[in-house]
């Protein structure tokens, strides 16, 4: 709830909790890889990569979650893509020149994600609180 201040100025928005970003990816990712099954994309690694990045960014983006939970949504995204992309039918390998860069990539974007939410969120209330009573009025 927010409280009230002077002149109108309400608080940075609180994060989206650890349990409900995690089910959305999870439950977003496996529908991307259906999409992307039924368009006969899901052959193309490099393509489901790029998708799945896209993905873990608007997620954290749109809502915005601690580093943690953006950090899960990378490892979530990378096991789908692992084990239905790369792999045949969920099955798990490890090859660490090409596993790790594709981490970092689906992590990083996630937490990209995160950072631009946060960012976005902070400018937005700082310029709530610097426009005078008689801006926001017109």
């Amino acid at each position: 709830m927010d409280e009230v201040r002077p002149y109108g100025a309400r608080p940075v928005p609180e994060r989206a909790p650890f349990a409900a970003v995690v089910p959305a990816a999870l439950f977003g990712a496996v529908a991307v890889l259906t999409v992307l099954a039924s368009l006969g994309l899901l052959r193309r690694p490099g393509v489901v990569l790029v998708v799945l990045c896209v993905f873990a960014f608007i997620l954290t983006c749109c809502a915005p979650a601690r580093v943690t939970a953006a950090l899960a949504v990378g490892g979530i995204c990378w096991l789908l893509y692992n084990g239905f992309a790369v792999g045949t039918v969920g099955e798990l390998a490890w090859d660490a020149a090409t596993d790790l860069p594709r981490i970092v990539a689906l992590a990083g974007c996630a937490v990209l994600g995160t950072a631009v939410a946060g960012v976005l969120s902070a400018w937005s209330a700082y310029a709530r609180l610097t426009t005078s009573p008689d801006q926001r009025t017109r």
